[in-house]
């Protein structure tokens, strides 16, 4: 994405009113601004922005998600999330009638066609990782956050040539980093020791991740990372016979419900994301009571490990196949015992990583960052 066309000196909030038009009205205030791409595919970091901006409101603290262009907003999960745009207006072109009665609105409550948000000093900014390079420019001046999720990608678009004082995490409006798990703080605080690095946990909904369908003879994975391990794995079991009997599900493309449907039947969830900086999908699992094998990504150490859940060094793809072709043996020998284990890792999972918890830190980390603003 492009940067700003010009400086945002002005503070000013836009949020989307919920009609069909998208349309904002604005007003000064203070806020917080979590910046998010346009991409409506299944992500947990993008997930977790939303969460945060929710928390933050339900606190007391005036947050919005801040997309591209109107009227975007996420929805392959349920949200009341309050959505704020850079610039008005829709990405694709509208019918001319819809056209006609946005401009108009508009109009009304006294927005420019191109009006775009402006955030001031009062403001603070949060910026995903991903985006840092491409986006600290937007709002020069404004205090910001990056929003770090991923630790491993963070040098990935890092030019070579480029010092810490010259990069996003040099700026002097950068307040803080947030991380989302105890092995990504100690990789930024490594990596960046000037900086105050924040963790704020994940946490798992127990209305959607709850474990109590009946299990079924279903093998569940996601297939966005490590195709070729994935492949490996599941290509050598079917050849061993191993999966006569069970499913193979891949969970792809699924809305946030539908994920839940899956895990929630699932007997096994096998993880093949690595790096991870924190690794969302095999925690839900384990709180559905599945049995969890794989990779942990570096950044779920903090929950993937015995007994809880079976970890797998990453590419060993021979200890990968033996583990899950015993686990799926001893399911039909006698469950019972793997029963135990994954209601005892379920339990695990909804006190360590409740809804409650994410809010007390979340809430303890933005009131440190907003005390350094002042």
């Amino acid at each position: 994405m492009g940067k700003t066309r010009r400086a945002l000196t002005k503070s000013t909030r836009c949020t989307d009113d919920g009609g069909a038009g998208g349309l904002e009205y604005c007003h000064r205030a203070m806020a917080v601004y979590y910046w998010c791409p346009d991409d409506d595919r299944p992500y947990g970091g993008v997930r977790a922005i939303y969460r945060h901006v929710d928390i933050l409101n339900a606190n007391g603290v005036p947050a919005f998600v801040l997309h591209e262009r109107s009227p975007f907003r996420c929805s392959w999960f349920a949200n009341n999330t309050p959505v704020a745009y850079r610039a008005l207006g829709p990405r694709l072109p509208m019918p001319a009638t819809a056209a006609r009665t946005l401009r108009r609105a508009r109009r009304t409550i006294g927005l420019e066609p191109e009006a775009t948000i402006r955030l001031g000093s009062e403001d603070v900014l949060a910026v995903p990782e991903t985006m840092a390079f491409s986006e600290m420019e937007f709002a020069s001046g404004v205090p910001k956050v990056i929003f770090n999720q991923g630790a491993y990608v963070t040098f990935r678009n890092w030019p070579p040539e480029i010092d810490f004082e010259h990069s996003p995490y040099g700026s002097p409006d950068v307040l803080a980093v947030l991380t989302t798990s105890v092995d990504g703080q100690r990789y930024l605080r490594v990596a960046f020791p000037e900086l105050r690095v924040l963790r704020a946990r994940y946490s798992v909904d127990p209305t959607l991740f709850h474990g109590e369908s009946e299990k079924e003879s279903l093998v569940a994975f996601m297939p966005r990372k490590n195709r070729d391990s994935s492949k490996q794995v599941l290509l050598q079991l079917d050849l061993r016979g191993a999966l006569a009997g069970w499913e193979v599900v891949a969970i792809d493309r699924m809305s946030e419900t539908e994920v839940a449907e899956v895990l929630n039947r699932s007997s096994v969830f096998l993880s093949f994301g690595h790096p991870e900086g924190f690794g969302l999908p095999p925690l839900e699992a384990m709180r559905c009571g599945c049995i969890v094998i794989g990779y942990h990504g570096m950044g779920g150490r903090e929950y993937f490990g015995p007994p809880r859940a079976l970890p797998i060094p990453f590419g060993d793809i021979t200890l990968y196949v033996e583990t899950v072709e015993r686990v799926l043996g001893a399911f039909q020998r006698d469950p019972e015992p793997l029963l135990v284990r994954a209601r005892e890792a379920a339990r695990f999972v909804a006190d360590e990583y409740s809804p409650e918890r994410e809010v007390d830190e979340v809430l303890r980390a933005w009131r440190e960052i907003l005390g350094w603003r002042r």
